[in-house]
């Protein structure tokens, strides 16, 4: 057993984070997200029952954004939104980066 992992890290989720190189990212997406199709055979690890908010928070505590890239946290456009337009979802996250002193 490992101390000071957040519960919510799997070990699959662990072994893959721990496997990406530069230049790789991270999807944190809702299960309305088709993953299965999209991820054209790139690893997809659920976290059901679980908000955006809790699963990054858990994954930045072992994976820093990287420091070397104009935007290292996006979001999709909500549809038929205004340009701009945040969820209460996204601007958790939002708020989760800004106090961890991240941008």
């Amino acid at each position: 057993m490992l101390k000071g992992i957040d519960p919510l890290l799997t070990p699959e989720l662990l072994m893959h984070l721990s496997a990406m190189g530069h230049g790789e990212w991270v999807a944190v997406v809702d299960a309305n997200f088709t993953a299965d199709y999209l991820s054209q055979g790139k690893p997809v690890v659920r976290l059901p029952g679980h908000s955006l908010e809790r699963v990054s928070k858990a994954v930045l505590t072992v994976f820093p954004l990287a420091a070397d890239v104009a935007q290292p946290l996006a979001f999709m456009q909500v549809c038929q939104s205004a340009e701009g337009h945040v969820t209460p979802a996204q601007q958790s996250v939002i708020d989760l980066a800004v106090a961890e002193g991240l941008k």
